[in-house]
């Protein structure tokens, strides 16, 4: 058995006027595995909590293009009285058996020791994500671009987020596989989701199913091809999709010297989020039909020694951005993005 624990806690005051900062983080995580290795359980619990103070921005940008005033602390911002409560913790438990017996190498019959069941899965998780925006200036003029406040008084929005999934998997990993060397690697899993999102005008509740498999195969040396492909079924995000491949090939590859490339794509169709279909606070109102986003890459990256580069061609039909006045919006049409890099691994 083996159980670890991390805390961290940080602080950070901000150069400007509400900007304060704190952040405090714990994670606990616990591992059991059989002498047999056949059985493990794998476990953890997380906790996050970050108290944040809400500005709205400087009043003036020429305070900081021109450096006006060099002192942050004494240029004056547009919300004086706001903050922002975030938590974020769960919970997770994976449980893994190998149907086959670890075993002996079988060096007169060698085809014996390719036979075995595959390995089972069940990983359970539980998540709860809390937001809190509050505030007592709902009339400062920062607000003017968004709707009329319902509280002229105060705001108090909060939204609550909670989500539980359970994922079934098998592959056909035996207990003495290194998943690097295997030639074919297939998993097939099933997960159920179920959410429940509350906040200002009452709650809601989804069910989902996500079939997925993953696939990596190694057709000759150094090659390795990954695909990915799954499905959602229920009350949100139904009948969305999304189909994933590379291909990583190492042409040549020595203690001094490292060649190759990576070819890339996807295609995905999805709704882009249950908060730009719907929301209600203090200050934000929406009611939004939108229909899914189309989302399609295709990609190639080189490596030479420590220099990669390469392009990623993006499009996307029927985006969906938030407008200057923070309200989602859907363009009717495609949008395509060319992005062009260059990385170089610097060793001092």
């Amino acid at each position: 058995i083996i159980i670890t624990a991390k805390v961290n806690i940080t602080n950070s005051p901000g150069a400007y006027q509400r900007m304060k900062a704190d952040n405090s983080h714990v994670l606990i995580t616990g591992r059991f595995v059989t002498k047999n290795k056949r059985y493990g359980v794998l476990a953890n619990y997380f906790n996050n909590t970050l108290k944040l103070e809400e500005s709205g921005g400087i009043r003036s940008d020429i305070f900081f293009e021109d450096n006006i005033e060099p002192n942050r602390q004494n240029i004056q911002v547009n919300l004086n009285n706001s903050d922002n409560l975030i938590r974020y913790g769960g919970a997770s438990l994976n449980q893994y058996f190998y149907l086959s017996r670890d075993k002996e190498a079988d060096t007169v019959n060698p085809a014996k020791n390719k036979f075995h069941l595959g390995k089972i899965s069940h990983t359970f998780s539980y998540s709860r994500n809390y937001q809190l925006f509050s505030g007592n200036d709902p009339l400062s003029d920062y607000w003017q671009l968004f709707d009329p406040p319902l509280d002229s008084a105060k705001s108090r929005d909060s939204v609550i987020i909670r989500k539980i999934e359970n994922t079934i998997s098998w592959s056909n990993m035996a207990i003495w596989n290194d998943p690097e060397e295997m030639p074919f690697y297939l998993s097939v899993n099933l997960k159920l989701q179920q959410a429940d999102v509350s906040g200002y005008t009452g709650a809601e509740s989804f069910n989902t199913v996500v079939p997925y498999a993953e696939a990596v195969i190694r057709p000759f040396k150094n090659a390795k091809i990954r695909l990915l492909g799954e499905y959602t079924l229920g009350d949100f995000n139904s009948n969305g999709f999304l189909l994933k491949g590379a291909w990583d090939q190492q042409l040549f590859k020595d203690e001094k010297e490292l060649f190759g490339f990576t070819a890339e794509g996807y295609l995905t169709s999805r709704e882009k989020g249950y908060f730009y279909n719907y929301y209600h606070s203090n200050h934000h109102r929406w009611d939004n039909n939108f229909k899914k986003e189309t989302i399609s890459m295709l990609g190639f990256t080189a490596i030479r020694k420590r220099i990669s580069g390469g392009f990623k061609l993006y499009n996307v039909s029927s985006p969906i951005y938030l407008s200057d006045s923070a309200r989602p919006m859907q363009y009717d049409g495609n949008l395509s993005v060319l992005r062009l890099f260059v990385f170089h691994d610097f060793r001092i």
